[in-house]
């Protein structure tokens, strides 16, 4: 009963602060105001990582699923330097950091899911994992920012291509 309470609270501060964070972030116009359901990011990734694996690898993975090309053209996996869980989402993400990938965990929610005609099944989702411990950036970090940066843009532009395409087909219907 103890442990059950504690977790509610937590939970309560957890919800309430995640939410005063995410209308500042709003408010910076760098961020789209959404609530985050944990379990349905989860879904999209438990096929790799099962539920029994706690922390930010299931996250990470089911983020990258979910949310890229309808939200977000890449992700950037942050952690500070050393941290296990980090590394871990990065093992476990790279290998699956296609969007025939995305395509299939998708379909396992919904089968009728097909990936948008402008992205090959081939490509890569941009995915940067970066660790931090405070100090500037060396220089090969900072290339791979760059490298995530070019491919985070082409996808955007193949995002904006798509929703064009379904924009005209939507109108011609």
């Amino acid at each position: 009963m103890k442990k059950k309470t504690e977790q509610f609270i937590r939970d309560m501060y957890m919800k309430k602060y995640e939410k005063r964070i995410k209308k500042v972030l709003t408010n910076s116009g760098y961020y789209h105001y959404r609530n985050t359901h944990v379990e349905e990011l989860l879904k999209h990734s438990k096929h790799i990582i099962p539920y029994e694996v706690k922390g930010e690898p299931g996250l990470t993975l089911g983020t990258a699923y979910f949310d890229t090309i309808d939200e977000y053209c890449g992700i950037i996996n942050c952690g500070p330097f050393g941290c296990m869980p980090t590394r871990f989402a990065e093992a476990v993400a790279m290998p699956n950091m296609k969007f025939g990938d995305k395509e299939k965990a998708l379909r396992m929610h919904n089968p009728r899911y097909k990936l948008p005609e402008v992205f090959n099944g081939n490509m890569n989702i941009p995915f940067l994992t970066i660790e931090s411990d405070g100090n500037v950036y060396p220089q090969v970090i900072e290339a791979r920012m760059e490298t995530f940066a070019l491919q985070a843009g082409r996808v955007a532009e193949l995002m904006k291509k798509s929703r064009k395409k379904k924009f005209f087909s939507f109108l011609s219907s």
